[in-house]
């Protein structure tokens, strides 16, 4: 049968008229005459007319044969063959056997469907040299190299349309030179090796080409796993230890494949490679996820960790991701990243692990370095990178970290340089713990109008540093709501000697962040200088309001195009301000920003005349006296303790919730403290009450998950140890490697041997720890899961914490599939407005984006409209409309609505959980007074009753069930 792919299928000729045509097809099966003869159907007003050819049709596997000097048919091994083929065209229709040293010089090696090379025993050595090696008209199995076996490749050599060019077994000894491996499905696989900790693969590459140059690949052969529509990797290793590339030789390139280098349990170090077009194939069985990735260095949390060291010749371009490690220790210094999505992706570096990324040039367009979920590293340093984003695509950052179950990551970000072109963030840090971010400059240029962009974010942080940061914008000041430095709910936060301008505003705080230090920043031009929203509280600055003062630095008014260097919307009532109190020399202007005096004046309306408290003398404090950029102080006042300890509202929005929020903050304050200052009456009534609510229930869970992961004094010395052993011994056969590379020789092999055997060793005695620590963490796990069980909310910010924590013990038990599984209810909690929901809104976040790394959230916008809950001044006037109440609150079985007169007409009912899923939705009769809901089949937990009164905007009241 002919498959003819170049004819129409019909043809209209008119009468007496002639045509001819060339036919162009394929042959599915091959024969002589008359067995291929072939009919042509001629139809006329109903007639046929048949016509029959008869074409010789030979196989495409027949044509390689025919073409060669010699045919092996069968298994050929090479101790019945001479030991040298110069100059001619052999076709493999089976498998060659290499026993011995066998060398091809510019040969051909034309290899059947399924067939492969094998290279076996000690005395085997296969040598190709300026010789091509590739499939006939099907893909073959590759060059599989065994234990003590030896491949060289070299002077131009190529080896294509294989399903594995080089299986590189445990001992064998690989060289690939200054040749070619193209159109493979995978090209150097290192496998495990059953009952072997260390694959000992002496794996030299240097000037080598490894891609794709033709359209498609050749058919699978019968029985070959499916593939995508480019090769899987390049180098792919499975517990080895070894260097890819040479400095000072010639590069490799690495193209136009899903993931260049892969190193899972591996030590590997990169030297001298391009990663060029490494992309995502969604023709490929596996998951687009693990593609586009330049190099990939993992280990996954119960095996032993990995190490990546990437040097500064390596050059990526057009990858998704330029580099992606998990649980490994990792350094890339000095590299170009040239348009890729992600440049450095970090995750799960934990334990003693530490990371250095510094010198780098990172252009990108969505993030420039990416720390993710690395609580308990011993240390990752970001330092000296230039990185340039351009995107206008929501959740685009330069420097990204985020953490699960909050925690420390021991991030340090200096001394960067980020230019953004329409990105959202420069720096963010997202429910992390002690970030130190200083020294850093950052240019935000706008892409489009408006643009929210933000300099450097800090969301959910405790005792952060922010310090010594330059913040540029060149937006539009009044048309863009772009902000130099932003603060949301982060306690114990330090934010001194930076310098904002250009911007809508130039640095603000939301929510509730006790502990505040705010001191020696030079707040430049912009719309308004210093803002804080309705839900902000800051603390005294400084604590006590005495001197020395904190001397931040203001424009005249002129400066700011609002009309003010500063302004609190938390002015209502006005004791609220006080909370945030700022104590200054009256006689230095520069410190003493123009403000908003009264409520009657826009643009913002409020009223701050008790808000600055200018003193007749005293010093201030100047950043050109302080020691370094990296001093910490405990900010915050007594005044704000007790306010907080009393009961007391601390906001104009939000009440109940900062309240909520603030007292949690003030009891780890406490637990936290090793002094007697807060040994008093009202701080020791409010602990221990605090202890027996859910603020001492959720603080208890904090502890018990910041134990995750750890362990104890004896075991973490041994781990470190033994890491540092490895890495030293890594180094030793990095220069081992070295000397191969001039010159191989069995001595040098033998103490790779020996360095190799010493790893096994270590890595024997960290899988042991590896053991015990992931049993601990099961338990800790279940342990988690039963104090979250006898935790009852009160607040949303509890409810919330709790339903956040229940969905991250989830995800740590069974991977990311559970968070697929709860992606609604995931979303709700991180649309959650932070000021209602509290700091476990940023975690719910950090667990979304593992889903969906795009995902943008506008608090203003969100927490401007919610209502719920929102006790301000303006509740004041709702007393002229109908209103409802609740009781019992909280409830158990029923509770009942009351309302506080008849309706003309008939009132909506509607109640939530605190996911926003409607439980109940309710037409309520014009005639009632109150109504019953049976409240019996409601979870324990917090709800959001709706109400609404024709004509009127929605009133809502919280319900608290508890059981």
């Amino acid at each position: 049968m002919l498959l003819i792919v170049n004819l129409p299928a019909t043809t209209t000729l008119l009468p007496m008229e002639c045509d001819t045509f060339a036919v162009t097809g394929t042959f599915f099966l091959s024969g002589g005459c008359p067995a291929m003869t072939n009919n042509a159907f001629l139809i006329f007003n109903g007639d046929t007319t048949v016509a029959s050819a008869c074409v010789e049709v030979v196989s495409s596997s027949a044509i390689c044969q025919d073409s060669a000097d010699i045919v092996w048919t069968g298994t050929v091994n090479s101790n019945q063959l001479a030991t040298t083929f110069s100059n001619m065209t052999i076709y493999i229709a089976d498998s060659l056997v290499v026993s011995d040293t066998l060398r091809f010089l510019q040969c051909e090696l034309i290899m059947a469907a399924g067939s492969s090379i094998n290279v076996v025993g000690a005395s085997g050595i296969l040598i190709l040299e300026q010789t091509q090696v590739y499939g006939c008209d099907t893909m073959w199995q590759g060059i599989n190299v065994s234990q003590q076996s030896q491949l060289r490749i070299s002077e131009s050599s190529l080896v294509a349309d294989a399903n594995i060019a080089v299986t590189a077994r445990h001992k064998s000894v690989i060289s690939i030179i200054h040749s070619n491996l193209m159109d493979n499905a995978r090209n150097v696989f290192i496998p495990v090796t059953s009952g072997v900790t260390t694959n000992d693969v002496s794996l030299t590459m240097f000037g080598d080409s490894i891609g794709v140059l033709k359209n498609q690949f050749l058919p699978r052969y019968n029985g070959q796993a499916a593939f995508g529509s480019i090769p899987m990797s390049g180098v792919e290793t499975n517990r080895w230890v070894g260097t890819i590339g040479t400095t000072g030789l010639e590069k490799n390139v690495f193209f136009n494949m899903m993931r260049g280098v892969v190193g899972k349990v591996s030590f590997v170090r990169c030297e001298n490679n391009d990663f060029i077009d490494m992309l995502k194939d969604p023709n490929a069985p596996t998951s687009t996820s693990d593609h586009g990735k330049g190099i990939n260095v993992i280990s996954e949390s119960s095996q032993v960790a990995s190490s990546l060291y990437v040097t500064a010749n390596n050059y990526f371009f057009n990858n998704i991701y330029g580099i992606y490690t998990a649980k490994s220790k990792t350094t890339v210094r000095g590299v170009l990243m040239d348009t890729v999505r992600y440049g450095v992706h970090m995750r799960n570096c934990i334990d003693t692990l530490t990371a250095d990324i510094s010198s780098n040039t990172i252009n990108a367009y969505f993030r420039g370095i990416d720390l993710m979920n690395n609580a308990g590293s011993d240390g990752i340093l970001v330092w000296n990178n230039t990185l340039n984003i351009d995107s206008g695509a929501s959740a685009a950052r330069g420097i990204s970290m985020t953490e699960t179950v909050f925690g420390n990551g021991n991030y340090k970000i200096e001394d960067n340089i980020l230019t953004l072109n329409g990105a959202d963030y420069g720096i963010f840090a997202n429910a992390v713990e002690a970030p130190l971010i200083t020294g850093n400059t950052i240019y935000q240029n706008p892409l489009s109008v408006p643009n929210t962009s933000v300099g450097i974010a800090i969301k959910g942080c405790d005792s952060a540093i922010v310090s010594c940061n330059t913040v540029i914008s060149t937006y539009n000041m009044a048309q863009n709501l772009a902000t130099g430095l932003r603060v949301d709910i982060s306690n114990i936060c330090n934010v001194f000697c930076n310098s904002t301008d250009g911007h809508h505003r130039g640095i603000f705080f939301g929510g509730t962040n006790t502990g505040t230090n705010f001191k020696g920043n030079t707040i430049g031009t912009h719309y308004v200088g210093l803002y804080l929203n309705n839900a902000a509280v800051i603390d005294q600055q400084p604590p006590g309001g005495s001197s020395p003062f904190h001397g931040n630095v203001w424009q005249d008014s002129a400066s700011y195009s609002s009309g003010y260097g500063a302004v609190n919307l938390n002015a209502t009532p006005a004791p609220n301000l006080v909370l945030s109190l700022f104590s200054t020399n009256q006689s230095i202007a520069a410190h003493n920003p123009v403000i908003p005096l009264n409520a009657i004046l826009g643009p913002f309306n409020v009223n701050n005349q008790v808000w600055f408290d200018p003193q007749n003398s005293g010093s201030s404090f100047s950043c050109s006296s302080s020691l370094s950029c990296e001093d910490t102080a405990i900010g915050g006042g007594e005044h704000l303790r007790i306010q907080i300890a009393s009961d007391q509202s601390l906001t104009s929005d939000f009440i109940p919730e900062s309240k909520y929020i603030a007292k949690q903050a003030l009891f780890e304050e406490i637990k936290n403290d090793a002094s007697s200052s807060f040994d008093t009456p009202l701080f020791n009534s409010f602990e221990i009450d605090a202890e027996h609510s859910s603020i001492g229930k959720l603080h208890e869970t904090k502890l018990l998950a910041g134990t995750l992961n750890d362990l104890d004094v004896v075991k973490k010395a041994e781990m470190s140890e033994a890491i540092s052993e490895i890495q030293a011994i890594a180094d030793s056969i990095a220069l081992v490697d070295s000397l191969i590379t001039i010159q191989s020789s069995s001595t040098i092999l033998d103490l790779r041997a020996e360095l190799i055997e010493n790893i096994s060793l270590i890595y024997d005695e960290i899988a042991t720890i590896e053991v015990t620590r992931h049993a601990s963490n099961t338990s800790i796990l279940n342990d988690l899961a039963e104090v979250l069980s006898n935790i009852t909310p009160s607040e949303i910010p509890d409810a919330t914490e709790k339903a956040v924590y229940d969905l991250e013990v989830k995800y740590l038990q069974s991977g990311e599939s559970v968070l697929a599984n709860h992606y609604n209810e995931l979303l709700q909690l991180a649309n959650l407005c932070p000021y209602s929901g509290g700091k476990a809104v940023f975690r719910a976040r950090n667990l979304i984006w593992k889903l969906d790394e795009a995902l943008s959230f506008d608090d203003e916008a969100v927490c401007q409209a919610i209502g719920i809950y929102k006790e301000s001044h303006s509740s004041v006037m709702m007393n002229k409309y109908p209103s409802f109440s609740l009781q019992p609150n909280p409830a158990k079985e029923k509770v009942s609505i009351l309302f506080s007169e008849t309706q003309s007409n008939s009132s909506q009912i509607t109640i939530k959980d605190i996911i926003g899923r409607i439980v109940l939705n309710q037409l309520i009769d014009n005639s009632s007074l109150s109504v019953e809901i049976n409240t019996s089949h409601f979870d324990q937990g917090i709800y959001v009753v709706e109400c609404i009164f024709s004509g009127q905007k929605p009133q809502t009241k919280k319900l608290t069930i508890i059981r």
